[in-house]
Order: structure tokens, then sequence, then C-alpha cells
């Protein structure tokens, strides 16, 4: 039985419970045991001992270990239906996949023959078409053939007439040509004159440029204040915008002079010169809608 019991701890335990439980009964029957006085007389009590039966306790064990080898057979029991049914569903899978591929099949063998099918028929249909194009080229062959004679005919007389109608044409051409180079030669010499007038007028215009960028250049060097701590040699270039009439609408430096204080008076000078001098005909705003030059202090150079 020991053995038996270090084999399988969990009838150690069973058994010890088991034995506990006993003891626990033995303890709650000497408590509870009456006393009894002997001869009559009254005494000391008499505490009767009480014999625990090992072969009960032994058969209680075997009795749990049984009890714990059912519920382990239970166990295995349904472990193994799990895996029965596990199995069954296993071949149920493999018998539906099985039959989901014959399906396939089928159902790809069915297109394979309507395919075929199809292509029968197309081919019948094309062979059909085949022959009726025949037919017709042959129908269009004879057409050809009895037209040829009549084109041949008609191309006689038609290029008669187109060789009258080129020789018409190149008269023509050869006209317009010396007529075109006639015009040509005008064009040319008007363009000419006319490029001589532009660049008349753009010199004319970059002079004229030129002095009011001088003129503004000088008054804002009239205007401009020299800062206390300005070093000699400074110059800056300035961007200015305009507005007909000359007044100034920003100014911006495009070239520091590296020193901050002096571009800042310049920029004061430019504001303090609006508005700036400015030609008198309107159509040359345009060059004097952004104004750039670069900035002399007084006695050091001009403007340009």
């Amino acid at each position: 039985m020991w053995q038996l019991l270090r084999r399988d701890p969990a009838a150690l335990f069973g058994a010890l419970a088991v034995h506990v439980f006993l003891l626990g009964l033995l303890v709650v029957s000497l408590q509870r045991m009456p006393r009894v006085e002997p001869g009559g007389r009254s005494g000391k009590p008499v505490i009767q001992a009480v014999a625990v039966d090992a072969k009960q306790v032994d058969r209680e064990v075997e009795r749990l270990r049984k009890a714990q080898e059912a519920k382990r057979a239970r166990r295995a029991a349904e472990r193994r239906r799990l895996a029965a049914e596990k199995q069954a569903l296993q071949r149920q899978r493999e018998r539906q996949a099985r039959a989901a591929a014959a399906l396939k099949r089928k159902q790809a063998e069915e297109r394979a023959r309507a395919a075929a099918a199809a292509r029968l028929a197309a081919q019948r249909k094309e062979q059909a078409q085949l022959a009726a194009r025949k037919q017709q080229q042959e129908a269009e062959r004879r057409r050809a053939a009895a037209l040829e004679a009549k084109r041949k005919a008609e191309a006689k007389r038609k290029a008669e007439a187109e060789r009258r109608r080129r020789a018409e044409e190149a008269r023509k051409r050869r006209e317009a040509a010396a007529q075109a180079a006639a015009e040509k030669a005008l064009q040319a010499q008007a363009a000419a004159e006319q490029a001589q007038v532009q660049a008349a007028r753009a010199r004319a215009i970059q002079s004229i440029v030129a002095r009011y960028t001088r003129a503004i250049a000088a008054r804002v060097e009239q205007n401009w204040l020299q800062p206390p701590e300005s070093v000699a040699g400074l110059t800056c270039t300035v961007q200015v915008q305009l507005i007909p009439g000359g007044e100034v609408t920003g100014v911006k430096i495009v070239k520091s002079s590296g020193d901050p204080v002096f571009d800042r008076s310049v920029e004061t000078a430019v504001r303090k010169s609006s508005p700036l001098p400015m030609p008198s005909d309107p159509s040359l705003f345009g060059q004097f809608r952004e104004i750039t030059f670069v900035f002399h202090p007084p006695g050091q150079g001009g403007g340009s």
C-alpha cells in the first residue's frame, strides 16, 4: 500500500485526509462518551479507548485511489472522445475538400468543353466568312476588270487635263513667287527701317532713364543725412518702386554697404525725396516702375 502511495502522491494526500478525518471522529466520539462509575459509586471518569481499524483506513484509501483512477479514466475517455470527434471532423473536412476539388474539376471540364464548342463554332463561322469573302473578292475582281478599261480611258483623259492644269499652276506659282519676292524685299526694307527707328527710340529711352536716374540719385543725396559714426567710402545699391507722379511706394537695399545704420539712412533719404523726378511722357512710366542705382555720399562720386 505504501509503495502505491509513493507512486501516486494524490493518493497519499487522500489517505492523509482520511486519517485526519478519522482522527477528528475519534476526538469527537471521546468528548461525547458518557461517564461510567463502577459499582454505582461516583468517582473519576473512566476513559475507554477506541481502536482505529487500519484495514478500514486502507479500504478508504483504496476507495479514494479507485475514485481518482476512475476520474482519470473518465478524463482519458473524454480526451479520446474529443480526439475521435476531431478526427471525424478532419475526415469530414477532407471529404468536403475532395468533393469541392471534384466539383471544381467537373466545372473546369464543363468550361473546357464549352470553350472547345465555342472555338469549333468560331472556326465554322470563320470558315463561312472566309468563303463569303472569297466569293465577294471574285465578284469584285470581275467588276474591277470591267472597270479597269473604263478607268484607263478616263485616266488618259484626266492625265491630259492634269498636264494642262499643272502647267497653268506652274505659271501661277512663278508669278506668285516673283510677287512674294518683291513683297518680301519690301517687308525686309520696312523691317530694317522699323528696327532703326526702334533702336533710336531705345537709345533715346536709355538716355532718358540714365538722366532721370542720375537726377533721382542727386535728389536722394541732397536729402541724405550722414550718420554720426558713418565711415567714409560707403556705398549701397538701392531699388525704388514708384507710381505715376514719382511717389515712392517701396525702398529696398539690394546690395548693402555693410553698415546697417548707413543703409537705413539711405532708405530714409529716398522716402524723404518723394516725389522723385519723372519724365513728363506717360508712355515712359514703364521704365520707371522700378529704378535701381548706386548711392554714393555727396563728394564721393555720382550715382549710376
